[in-house]
Order: C-alpha cells, then sequence, then structure tokens
C-alpha cells in the first residue's frame, strides 16, 4: 500500500513539473523582409592581392556585411556578416529589436528568387536570453528576403 502511496506521489509531482515547466515557455514570432541595396546597407570588402574574381562574394577570403530594418516591425533590424571561407559562405547574423536580439549562423542560403535556408538559434539577448527556435530566410529576388523567426524562451 505504501508503494502505490510513492507512486501516485511520484506520478503527481512529475505532472505538476511538467505542467509549470510547460507554462513557464514563452513563445515569440518575428516575421518581415529586409531590402538590401549595395553601398547603403549592404558592404563587402574582397582582398586586394591581385587574385582574379567572377564575383565579389565568390574570392575566398571576401567578407559582405548588411544590415536592414525588418518591415512590419518598427524598431528590427536583420543584420549579420557572410565570410567566404572558401568551402562555404558561412553566416553570422542576427535580428534585433531594441535591446532584445536572438543571434543564429550558418551556411549562407542563396539569392535565387524562392531558394531559402533555416537556421537554428543560438541564443540571444534581453527578452531573448536562453532563446531556442529557428529562423528562416527565404529569398524574394532583387536583394529582398523574407525573414521569419519562430522563437521560444523557457524559464530556468
Amino acid at each position: 500500500m505504501a508503494s502505490q502511496a510513492a507512486l501516485v506521489l511520484a506520478l503527481a509531482v512529475a505532472l505538476f513539473s511538467s505542467y509549470v515547466s510547460a507554462n513557464l515557455c514563452k513563445s515569440y514570432t518575428i516575421q518581415g523582409s529586409a531590402q538590401f541595396v549595395f553601398g547603403q546597407n549592404l558592404f563587402q570588402v574582397v582582398p586586394t592581392d591581385g587574385v582574379p574574381t567572377t564575383g565579389a562574394m565568390d574570392r575566398d577570403g571576401s567578407v559582405q556585411t548588411f544590415a536592414a530594418p525588418l518591415s512590419g516591425n518598427p524598431g528590427c533590424i536583420y543584420q549579420g556578416v557572410i565570410a567566404d571561407t572558401g568551402a562555404l559562405e558561412f553566416l553570422f547574423s542576427q535580428i534585433k529589436c531594441g535591446n532584445n536580439r536572438v543571434e543564429f549562423m550558418g551556411d549562407a542560403g542563396g539569392s535565387a528568387p524562392g531558394s531559402s535556408t533555416t537556421y537554428a538559434i543560438l541564443g540571444g539577448t534581453g527578452i531573448y536570453v536562453g532563446a531556442t527556435g529557428t529562423v528562416t530566410e527565404a529569398s524574394l529576388g532583387g536583394m529582398n528576403y523574407q525573414v521569419t523567426a519562430n522563437i521560444k524562451v523557457c524559464d530556468r
């Protein structure tokens, strides 16, 4: 009888813990488009060692920086750095809304209309400390990107 009571108590504690932890999580979605224009909010640095290149980002060692307002989200900016490492073009990026930001990185996506890449969120600041989730960047063409961040933050 005591073992049944202990089992019931353990089950009740497990259910309560599950309920509490599920209710301490918050979900956020940030969605909008960002338009990039060379020389205004998109810049490239290419090594100047005389090696011929077919395009700025085709050159190993080149770096591209970008930052543009995220439409539909006043005060939010989509910004980051793409580095051509030779093996891949590596992106480190963030969506920053005031003092709050989520950070993500991975192999940079394509710019062809309709192409899309999903990145894992690595963390964040402000209300997004400890954030998990994904950010999807989809090319709309013409250096215009639709960005959707699905963010989950759980109190620990």
